[in-house]
């Protein structure tokens, strides 16, 4: 029996080249979330930047889960940290990357000042992307 918890992280060879990408949409909260399953490299990185930028159109928040990511090059982070300056003030992209997965390591060896902001696990990210969607402008947030 294999003990270490990210067994599955670790990419089999034909697996290197792709990703796949869904989302679901909360509209009346104004949210949407993102999945990706795979790998984030040169190769996937159009696939995944059409992805993000069709999901975002129309939202406040885009929530970004990278769980099932078994890899994420420069070209990734790059993306997510852009991604994030452009799309500013009212949307906010946020990302969920459990500890100890690939996608944390690399978004940790990354230092993202600039990046989104970084979830451990989707439902706390939701749960506050849901929050912040419903506070008016003007409201202060406890």
């Amino acid at each position: 029996m294999d003990t270490n918890p990210n067994a599955s992280d670790v990419p089999s060879p034909d697996a290197l080249d792709e990703i796949e990408v869904g989302k679901f949409l909360l509209p009346h909260a104004g949210l949407g979330v993102l999945t990706a399953r795979g790998v984030i490299n040169l190769k996937t990185l159009d696939a995944f930047e059409q992805a993000l930028f069709t999901a975002v159109a129309g939202l406040q928040r885009l929530v970004v889960d990278l769980t099932h990511v078994c890899l994420v090059s420069a070209a990734g982070i790059e993306l997510l940290i852009d991604s994030n300056q452009r799309l500013g003030s009212p949307a906010r992209l946020v990302v969920v990357a459990p500890e100890g997965s690939i996608a944390d390591r690399v978004l940790s060896l990354a230092c993202m000042s600039d990046g989104p902001t970084v979830y451990r696990c989707l439902q706390d990210a939701v749960f506050d992307a849901m929050t912040q969607s419903s506070q008016r402008p003007g409201d202060s947030q406890s």
